[in-house]
């Protein structure tokens, strides 16, 4: 019975770990052409900054710890002209 606790216990904790560590994504940018979307993914690149594309590729996600930053660094640089910076 204490074994089994015990094994309970570790495999508790580490889902638990694993499920907090994860990077929680937030989109930043919609709407966007391909053009837009590969200017944005060209910078995001070169600043080593992780992202998701969404399916249909009109969608950026960014890590929510970083979106605003990005969105605003890439909003300065005048990178999308026809999509949409998460700021409504």
């Amino acid at each position: 019975m204490l074994t089994a606790t015990v094994v309970f216990v570790l495999i508790a904790l580490v889902v638990l770990t694993m499920q907090f560590s994860k990077t929680k994504y937030e989109v930043a940018f919609r709407d966007l052409n391909s053009s837009d979307a590969a200017g944005i993914i060209s910078h995001l690149e070169s600043q080593s900054i992780s992202y998701k594309l969404s399916p249909d590729g009109r969608s950026i996600s960014v890590p929510s710890t970083e979106a605003a930053r990005v969105q605003i660094d890439v909003g300065s640089q005048g990178l999308v002209q026809n999509g949409t910076i998460g700021f409504e």
